[in-house]
């Protein structure tokens, strides 16, 4: 708050006639309303510092709270990463069970050919016995 006072008083103690005590008395009035107004814009620059302050705190903080969702969405990714990755790795497993059957499936057909091939030399020789 401003020194009113002091106003007052500067109006009580201008100079008159030669009095060097009420000059020097007016003199230091005037400095120290000059001082009050110095601390008064002092005052107000430093509430707007704090202001300032104050509203870089709260982006500071919303800035802290997205980083850290940013975090746990990174993290989020890698276990989905992971679970993929194990997905992946029995997709593997299951394709080489399936090819391991299908191979097996190929040894079976294979077999059934050649006793097909032996069944039908077996026949075709038992006809030409017969009709020899």
């Amino acid at each position: 708050m401003r020194l009113f006072w002091v106003f007052g008083l500067k109006l009580l103690l201008r100079p008159v006639g030669k009095s060097t005590f009420v000059g020097a008395l007016y003199e230091l009035v005037k400095a120290l309303l000059t001082f009050d107004e110095a601390l008064f814009t002092l005052a107000e620059a430093l509430f707007a510092l704090g202001e300032a302050l104050f509203a870089f705190g709260e982006a500071l903080f919303a800035f802290g709270e997205a980083l850290f969702a940013f975090g746990e969405a990174l993290f989020a990714f890698g276990e989905a990463l992971f679970a993929f990755g194990e997905a992946l790795f029995a997709f593997g497993e299951a394709l080489f069970a399936f090819g391991e059957a299908l191979f097996a499936f190929g040894e079976a057909l294979f077999a059934f050919e050649e006793a097909l091939f032996a069944l039908g030399d077996a026949l075709f020789t038992s006809q030409q016995r017969r009709s020899a």
